[in-house]
Order: C-alpha cells, then structure tokens, then sequence
C-alpha cells in the first residue's frame, strides 16, 4: 500500500461517518435502481416467457373476432386446403381451489412444431390417456406438487359457477424457464374436453399457424378471420407497460440523483476538512494532478464498497417490489405470475456504470477545486468561503438557465415521455443550482427575527449556516430536492386520486353491478337470468355491457358495448362534445366515443373515423365524443348496443346494471342477489359504493 492509499484510509478511519455516508449514498442509489430494474426486466421476462409457452412453436395465429372460430374451418384448411402446418386451440380460465388456471385444449398428434407441449415431455407421455379417459388433463409436475395431488387422480374444477370433475392423467416436466413462468397455472386438454367444459361445442379460440409465409393461409380465410403473428400480442402488451415501467425507472433515477448529492457532499466535505494536509502535500512536491488522481481515487474506492452493498440490497429489495409491482400489474393491465427473481446481467453492468459515473462526477468538481487551489489558500478558510458566495451567483444563472432549457424541451417534445423526465431532471438541477443563493438571501432576511425570537443562538445559527455556505449549501440543496421531491409525488398522486374519485362518482351512477367472474367471450351471462333479475319489483331499470377485445395485426382495441338510455349517456364525462347533441348520433349513426387515453395514443379527436375489423370486413366509425376514463390507459372505444349489433353477429352480455326504485338498500339488495339460487353462474355482484371503494384501493396499490 503506497503513501496517498495509507493517507486516504487513515482520513476515513479518523472521520467513519464521511466514509459511511458517501457508501451509504451510493448503495441506496444502487439499491432502488437494481431493484426496480429487476423487478422490471423480471415482471417482462415472466410475461414474455408465458406468451411464448402458450403459443409453443407457433409464428401466428388465426384470430376469429368475438364469437371465435368454426371448428369446421379447421378441417377445411388441414384437409382440403392440405394445409399441415396448423392446430387448433380452445382456452379458457377455470378455479382450482380460488386459483385461476387456464384449460388449454389443443390437438396433441398435430406436428406443426407448433405444439404447447415441450416436445422432451412427450415420451414420458401416454397422450391417448386424452381420448380414453374422460376429462383427462396433463399438468406440470411442479405445479401438482403445490396443489398437494399425485397422479393419477380426479380433482374439481369450476366456470361459471358449475362443477366439472377433472381426471388428472400424468404430469410432465420442462424447461426451467417454463416451469418457472410458462406452464404453471396451465391445465393441458385435448379439444373435445376442453370444448365441452368451455361451453363452446363446434368452436375454437384459434389456430396456431406455424409458418414463414402467412399469404397462402391468408388468402384461404373468410370474413372476418385474420392471421396474426404472435409478436404483435408480446408488443402490444409491452407497449401496455411501457409507461408504467418507465415512471418506475424515472424514480428510481431521482433516488441515485438524490445519492449523488450525498456523495458529493461528503466529498467536498472530505477535501475541506483536509485542506492543511493537502497544503502540506502539496508544499512537500505532490502536483496538482496526482491530487486529483488521489480524491477521484478515493471517490472509487467509495464507489466500489457501495456498488457491492447497493447490489445484495437491491436484490433483496426486488423480492418485495416484485409483489407489489406484479400485482400492481395484475390489476391494471394482465395477469402475471413471476415465479422467480431473475437477475439479468445488464441490469447488474447498468448499476455499475451508474455507481461509478454518479461518484466520479460528483467527486470532480471537489477533486478539481483542490487541485487548482494554492496550498495558502487551502489553509485560509476566508478564502474558500468568499470563493463559494462568488460561486453561487453563477450557479443560480446556470440554474436559470437549465430551466429555460426545461422550458423548450417540454415545448418541443410535446408527447414524448423521455424526454419529458430529460425536462423535470434539468429542472431538479437547476432548482439545485439556485437553492446556495436563495438560501444566503433567506437567512440574511430572517437573520433579525431569528435573533427577536430565539436570541443569540438563533442568530449564531443564522450566520453559522451563511459563514460555512462551501459545506452548507450542497446539503441544503440535496435536502430541498429530497423534500421537493417527497411533496411533488405526494401532490401528483393526491391530485390523482380525486380526479379519479370525481370521475368514479359521476360515471358509476347504477346502484349495483353484475359481470362475469372470468369473461367467458362465447357465453357470457345466462339471458334468462337478467330477464328474471331485471322482473324483480325492487328494480327501476337494468343496461347491459358487452366487452370485446377486436385483434388485428396492428395490436389490440377494447370495445365497450352498452345497451343504455339518453339517462344513462349522460354517465359519460365529455372531453369534448355534447352529451344531450350527440345522443341521436351514438344511436343511430354508427358513431362512437372514445376515451381520452384512446384518443391520445392513436392521436385521434372528435369528426376523425376510426377502423376497427367487423365480421364484414373493415369498417370506419364517426368519433363524436372523447370522454374522460381512467380504467384503461390504452384507451376504449364506446359504443350503442345497436350499432355493435350491426356490425358483429354476437348478442353475448358480460356485464348488466342495475337501477333500483327509491327507497330500496342497495347493501340488503345485493346479500339477496348473492344468496339467490337463480344465480347459477360465477358472477360478481358489487354495490356503487363497494365498487368505487374496491377501485380507489386499485388506484391507492
């Protein structure tokens, strides 16, 4: 060890509490970086990974709108079309003991090379088991482990509030990947079971096409069938995301901007307190560039500690975000089940990097006043102070400065998300910048009422902060970005929260809902059972809603279809338009209203067409309305109940509002409806106000 690494561990060993909080700085800028990162790159992965088990080998699929395809197509395009490179899958979502698994069915003796299941699992496999036993499923061995079963064995599944006995034929191993991710909530059927316990006898969900050249399929399909590569689902969802993770990342930045201003602090700090040794140094002959060299050196050898504590932080912090955040995630957008914490090694090299770039350029500045300061200066303190109040009037200029810069980023970008937080970080800084001399200025106003209310002391504290601004200010301003920060957030989300509990009480105006515990697309809700509902003397009126997720090859657009009168129309909060103008229009004209996000992604506004695929074909439908919607952040398109029937040959319900007369409890209501054996199917009935109380909590996660 030579003489500058002895003198630098001998400062740190005289003075721990500089050393430890410049680590502590740099590791918890590392920790909430790495963590959010992997939580992020994992929540991806695990999503990625399931699309990809689903789709097995497929290249695309064809796609059949809402009420999803003819099985008949399928042997039309095997057999007369001589087309092998397809299968047929029928998927919908059963409980296993409150567990949501999806029952997939699928022709397991179909070589596409698109099959689901992994192809070193198949010799292990009796895949007649299928055909000869009735309701026979596969599962993977791990997952039978957690659900405590062994095979062979029957076990209970439910849809739609109906018990169906499932026999569990074997169980079958793959990748670790897919263990982890893919296949673990998958129940494996062949198309016949899977059909009859579905509800969709003659239906497929859709065919899995195995292909480089989609023309020849495409050219085979009717109306409105399409075929779509399987990356279009993976991006679409990703793009879904995109801005969630984003946000994320953005403050995990704003935490490691925070850390830097510790560092730097500290550093400064560090210089300051040795400036009679460097003096000494500097007249026993050490150059002006080994000192620098020596306190950048320092900085990394900080840096180093602290990236080795931020990392084993981070990764135990992820364990934790990774619940909030999938779950989060579940809520908003899909559902996702993250299995395992996957630490990619980007993430790791990226932590790095910020580590080292953060304390290098928070230890330069200090490293290069050092080194340009004279050794008599380093030991007159008037000095060094006298040169930090000069400095803070070019500091605030700059500061200014930035935030004019601030200024014509968010001007010039205008929808552009990156470059809005390059914005908001230009003006962190330069808020930064301009806290030494805002601060000077304050404490020399309240200088007297300091002394009137708190005597001497409040004086000394004032001119003790002003006499000592080279180490004051950079604390101060890390602390005012921090509190800043902390206010800005709480704020933002506040001010959210009561948009979305305004729009909340004025859209939810029905007393009670009822939708489908899965969204079942070929069944939906019993027709009968609304009738005998919406005949009870208690209610006013019911309105109907049909959900529809249109596929095409450029992503996907979710549909509301709403059966509602003029009354009910009104629920709907305008951005622009005219409610009580735009009733007959909505009716009758095939128009439609679509939400704000919506409009803002597919950069559309009210007089615009929008196309969406229609069992004829594609269709332009007139934009009379944007209206404020914070459930999708996508977007959704609105749409009357007769002008979906136009257009799609599909009368499934799967979700209906009730309006109760005066004077009935709407609380008392709904424990009837839950405990009325009409309702024979899995159905969620909630209350307005339970409702809004489970979306506020949505919002609040």
């Amino acid at each position: 060890m030579n003489l500058r690494s002895r003198l630098i561990l001998g400062f740190l060993k005289k003075h721990p509490w500089h050393g430890i909080l410049s680590i502590t700085g740099i590791a918890l800028g590392i920790a909430v970086v790495l963590a959010i990162d992997i939580t992020n790159e994992s929540a991806r992965q695990a999503f990625r990974i399931s699309n990809a088990a689903i789709a097995g080998g497929s290249t695309h699929y064809i796609y059949g709108g809402p009420q999803n395809i003819d099985e008949k197509l399928y042997v039309d395009l095997r057999v007369s079309q001589r087309t092998r490179n397809i299968s047929p899958v029928v998927s919908g979502y059963v409980s296993i003991t409150r567990q949501r698994f999806l029952l997939l069915g699928i022709d397991p003796f179909a070589d596409t090379g698109s099959n689901i299941l992994p192809q070193q699992s198949r010799g292990g496999l009796d895949l007649f088991e299928l055909l000869r036993k009735k309701n026979a499923v596969f599962m993977l061995d791990t997952t039978a482990r957690r659900l405590g079963i062994s095979t062979p064995t029957e076990i209970i599944v439910e849809i739609s509030g109906s018990s169906y006995s499932l026999y569990v034929a074997g169980t079958f191993q793959a990748s670790d990947e897919l263990q982890q991710y893919g296949l673990r909530n998958v129940l494996i059927t062949d198309i016949a079971t899977a059909q009859s316990i579905l509800g969709m006898v003659g239906k497929l969900s859709r065919i899995d096409v195995n292909t480089d050249d989609p023309t020849g399929i495409r050219e085979l399909l009717p109306r409105p069938l399409k075929i779509i590569p399987n990356e279009v689902r993976s991006q679409t969802m990703d793009q879904m995301t995109r801005a969630f993770h984003l946000n994320l990342t953005a403050l995990s930045l704003l935490a490691l901007v925070i850390g830097a201003f510790l560092i730097y602090n500290t550093m400064t700090l560090s210089v300051l307190q040795r400036r009679e040794q460097l003096a000494v140094l500097r007249t026993l002959g050490m150059t002006p560039r080994q000192l620098f060299i020596d306190i950048l050196h320092e900085a990394l050898m900080l840096a180093g500690v602290g990236f080795v504590l931020g990392s084993l932080i981070g990764t135990w912090l992820s364990k934790f975000l990774l619940q909030l955040v999938s779950g989060t995630m579940t809520d908003l957008y899909f559902a996702v089940d993250v299995a395992v914490v996957s630490v990619p090694i980007q993430s790791v090299l990226k932590a790095a990097a910020l580590a080292l770039i953060a304390t290098v350029v928070a230890a330069w500045l200090p490293a290069w006043e050092a080194m340009r300061t004279p050794p008599i200066a380093n030991i007159m303190r008037s000095k060094v102070e006298t040169v930090a109040r000069k400095r803070s009037v070019y500091l605030m200029i700059f500061g200014l400065s930035l935030w004019v810069v601030a200024w014509v980023v968010l001007t010039l970008s205008e929808r552009a998300i990156v470059m809005g937080f390059a914005a908001l970080f230009f003006i962190i800084i330069g808020f930064a910048l301009i806290t030494p001399l805002l601060m000077s200025k304050l404490l020399q106003i309240l200088s007297p009422g300091l002394h009137r209310y708190f005597g001497v002391l409040g004086r000394m504290a004032a001119r003790g902060v002003l006499a000592s601004l080279s180490r004051t200010q950079i604390a101060v301003a890390a602390l005012a970005v921090a509190v800043s920060a902390v206010v800005g957030v709480s704020v933002m989300i506040s001010s959210f929260r009561a948009s979305v509990e305004h729009w909340l009480n004025n859209y939810l105006r029905a007393d009670i809902y009822i939708a489908q515990q899965y969204i079942h697309k070929e069944t939906g809700i019993d027709k009968n059972l609304i009738n005998q509902i919406a005949g009870m003397p208690e209610i006013e009126t019911v309105s109907t809603g049909r959900w529809v997720t249109l596929e095409n090859e450029t992503g996907f657009t979710q549909i509301f279809a709403v059966d509602l009168d003029r009354t009910g129309f009104r629920n709907f909060q305008l951005v622009k338009g005219e409610s009580d103008e735009l009733w007959s229009e909505f009716v009758d004209e095939n128009a439609v209203l679509i939400s704000e996000p919506y409009a803002y992604h597919h950069d559309l506004d009210i007089g615009d067409s929008a196309q969406f695929p229609t069992d004829t074909g594609s269709a332009a439908f007139k934009i009379v309305g944007v209206f404020y919607d914070y459930g999708s952040d996508q977007g959704v398109v609105a749409m009357h109940r007769n002008t979906y029937d136009r257009f799609w040959d599909d009368d499934v319900v799967s979700s209906f509002s009730l309006y109760l007369k005066d004077g009935v409890n709407v609380e008392s209501f709904v424990d009837r409806l839950n405990n009325n054996q009409l309702l024979k199917q899995s159905l969620r009935i909630r209350s307005n106000r339970t409702l809004r109380e489970k979306s506020l909590a949505i919002f609040d996660r």
